[in-house]
């Protein structure tokens, strides 16, 4: 999601529409435009969802391809695998380690579209990359 003041009031709107939690009015834009491309909002019932705020420099939000999944009552829009050229509709680990749990690595699903941590002794696909200006 773009890192926008109206985009996180959207968020927090759709999240408190399945929960009624506190925590959710902590989510902010400044978090999704930090040093971290991927924050987690794990609700109150144990469903973690991972909000993506960049995709490197190659691909710009108005680029992607989506599709809407319904979630309950809210439909919810990702960006599909067609988004991305010569993409395997799979999941793609990235550099970057679940700091809760060193283990694990957080991970792409470019089918779904959405991130996740994973253990990094599972098999996925991988994609190079230019990092930092």
């Amino acid at each position: 999601m773009r890192p926008s003041a109206d985009n996180v009031g959207r968020l927090r709107r759709a999240l408190r529409s399945i929960w009624n939690y506190p925590s959710i009015d902590e989510i902010a834009a400044g978090d999704l435009a930090g040093d971290y491309p991927v924050i987690q909002y794990i609700a109150p019932d144990g469903t973690q969802i991972d909000l993506l705020s960049r995709l490197g420099t190659e691909f710009a939000f108005d680029d992607l391809r989506s599709r809407v999944y319904a979630y309950g009552d809210v439909e919810v829009v990702v960006a599909t695998a067609e988004s991305c050229s010569c993409t395997t509709a799979a999941d793609y680990w990235s550099s970057t380690s679940n700091a809760n749990v060193p283990i694990n690595a957080w991970r792409v699903d470019f089918f779904g579209g959405f991130g996740r941590s994973g253990d990094k002794t599972g098999g996925n696909f991988v994609r190079a990359v230019r990092g930092g200006s």
